[in-house]
């Protein structure tokens, strides 16, 4: 029966994971289609993203966790601001790996020209306010709702049932499959990983909700600020961005001593 109900919790999680990515790419196509302007459509897609996650969280809250407070499920309670900012750290200097790996995917499968077009088009801003917006919609609340999902619901069912390298393995592949975009599936890999290294080692969601909002934080300001772009990705040399392999991987090794203290 154990095993049975472990093989089940492996089941329930990529069926969640289908759902709400087949949800979420129907609410795309609709705001794409709906030609809500430039300066509304992150706003709209971040909101859509949220719905989703939200309701599938909540879902997955009342089937397999029923009765259980929401707060405890999600690993909502505990906050430990030192974690926080190092994982915020983390999310910042693993750019430089991330950028390894896609320039790796980009070398093996180019990112076609209309996607290439669609990404800038949800960067693109005229004013300052619009900018901001942009940035907490990509960088807040997508990423918030992404945590709440797949590190907070889909951990919190799955790690009943399984070990934590299971979960973390399992989760993390949920997260990268959850991603429509096969090119970004590389780079989304080794960002899923750090992600559920933080949740496991810390519970808590704070510190890998911290890590992944500084990570998009990056990816928005730099590509709004013409630093990067989608085809070139980050301007830096490959001695600065192998270099990055290293130095996140230490401060993942002071974030997993810091939570055990």
């Amino acid at each position: 029966m154990g095993d049975e109900g472990a093989l089940l919790s492996i089941l329930a999680a990529f069926l969640w994971t289908f759902a709400a990515t087949v949800a979420l790419v129907a609410g795309l196509q609709l705001t794409g289609s709906a030609q809500l302007g430039a300066r509304i459509q992150p706003m709209a897609v971040a909101a859509w993203e949220a719905l989703v996650y939200v309701a599938m969280a909540a879902g997955v809250l009342r089937v397999h966790a029923r009765g259980e407070r929401p707060s405890k499920a999600f690993g909502l309670e505990h906050l430990d601001l030192r974690l926080v900012l190092l994982a915020s750290l983390i999310g910042g200097v693993a750019q430089l790996p991330v950028e390894t790996l896609r320039r790796a995917a980009q070398a093996l499968s180019p990112v076609p020209t209309e996607l290439q077009a669609a990404r800038a088009a949800l960067l693109a801003h005229s004013t300052r306010v619009d900018a901001i917006a942009i940035l907490i919609s990509l960088a807040v609340v997508a990423p918030l709702a992404e945590e709440v999902f797949f590190r907070g619901a889909l951990h919190g069912q799955l790690r009943r049932l399984q070990g934590p390298v299971a979960c973390g393995a399992i989760v993390a592949l949920c997260f990268v499959i959850g991603h429509p975009d096969t090119q970004s599936w590389l780079p989304l890999a080794l960002v899923a990983a750090m992600l559920s290294l933080v949740r496991e080692r810390t519970h808590s969601l704070w510190p890998g909700f911290a890590l992944h909002a500084t990570f998009n934080a990056v990816t928005v300001v730099t590509g709004m600020t013409t630093v990067a772009s989608a085809p070139a990705g980050l301007p830096l040399p490959w001695p600065v961005l192998w270099a990055g392999w290293p130095v996140s991987a230490g401060l993942c090794y002071m974030l997993y001593r810091a939570a055990r203290r």
